[in-house]
């Protein structure tokens, strides 16, 4: 893994554009293309085949009505991922959606129109189009980022109210740990995308904002939501949370998260284990850093969980 980072930025005027804009660069940044892209109602900006959201006023051009991208994976991806992304009548409003193996290339797009794709599963949001408050007002947040540029190309970002409070607003790609996940799953990745009221924690990882593919391309085939399960103990579960420091050394330990579906639902089994996001075996205060041979690398994001970090402070 060779991770990238945009952290501790301060939330402006544009609000969500912002995280939106600077996700996007992230990711080209770190081998994803744009390969469609709208300027929004009236803008009469439109490209088929690259990203139209640039300067001059790059910022301001993702802060219109309707504006959207496509972002696709490195060709190193198997399969190639595609996301969606669209701002909808304010900065707060947004639809999200992925494309596993297929592309968007259906739909006749334009400026405030993006392609679909045969596969296309949303996030945020539905196809209506409708949209959901995915952000905080504008100017009340910080926000932080990282995307890794080589196998198996994670990312993800996040907001933290301003003076501090537990992430949300947050979008996580999750690719699976390899010969953790049956060699017949065709896309083994979990797809964790949060809004504002979604805070980044236990209740929700193991709740309903993880989600994915349960035997795509195969007979009966969903995208399904995704629960993220602990650890047991001898009298409950004891990861996430309950185990408390290392005994040798005191460290705060943290663990891959194991995703599935239990027997009492439909589409029920195994589906593999994390890389990006993970639980923690001691509840931490939200924004604190854990260290590794005195280099921070990992970020504490609500009471159970931690994501990678550059060796930097975090503001709030």
């Amino acid at each position: 893994m060779a991770w990238s980072y945009d952290v501790n930025n301060v939330g402006g005027v544009n609000g969500g554009a912002e995280v939106m804009y600077d996700f996007k660069e992230l990711l080209k940044a770190n081998g994803w293309s744009v390969r469609a892209s709208g300027g929004g109602t009236g803008s009469g900006l439109f490209s088929a085949v690259g990203d139209i959201i640039v300067d001059p006023g790059s910022v301001g051009k993702m802060d219109v009505p309707g504006a959207w991208f496509i972002v696709q994976a490195n060709a190193g991806m198997a399969p190639q991922r595609e996301f969606m992304v669209q701002r909808g009548a304010t900065n707060v409003d947004w639809r999200v959606s992925v494309s596993a193996e297929d592309g968007y290339t259906g739909g006749a797009a334009g400026e405030d129109t993006p392609y679909t794709a045969s596969d296309e599963e949303f996030l945020i949001g539905t196809a209506g189009p409708a949209y959901e408050i995915m952000f905080p007002v504008a100017s009340s947040y910080r926000y932080h980022m990282g995307a890794d540029s080589t196998d198996p190309w994670g990312f993800y970002f996040f907001c933290v109210l301003n003076g501090g409070s537990p992430a949300r607003s947050y979008g996580i790609f999750d690719p699976l740990a390899p010969t953790s996940f049956d060699s017949l799953d065709q896309d083994p990745a979990v797809y964790t995308w949060g809004t504002e009221v979604n805070r980044l924690d236990e209740s929700n990882i193991n709740g309903s904002r993880c989600r994915g593919w349960y035997k795509k391309d195969l007979a009966g085939e969903a995208f399904v939501v995704l629960y993220g399960m602990g650890y047991g103990g001898s009298f409950d579960a004891a990861i996430p949370g309950a185990v408390g420091t290392n005994p040798y050394d005191d460290d705060h330990n943290y663990f891959p998260i194991p995703y599935a579906r239990i027997t009492t639902l439909a589409n029920h089994g195994w589906k593999g284990f994390g890389t990006v996001l993970q639980w923690i075996g001691s509840p931490r205060t939200d924004m604190d850093t854990l260290s590794s041979a005195g280099v921070k690398d990992r970020i504490c994001v609500g009471p159970d969980c931690v994501l990678p970090w550059p060796d930097t402070t975090p503001v709030v």
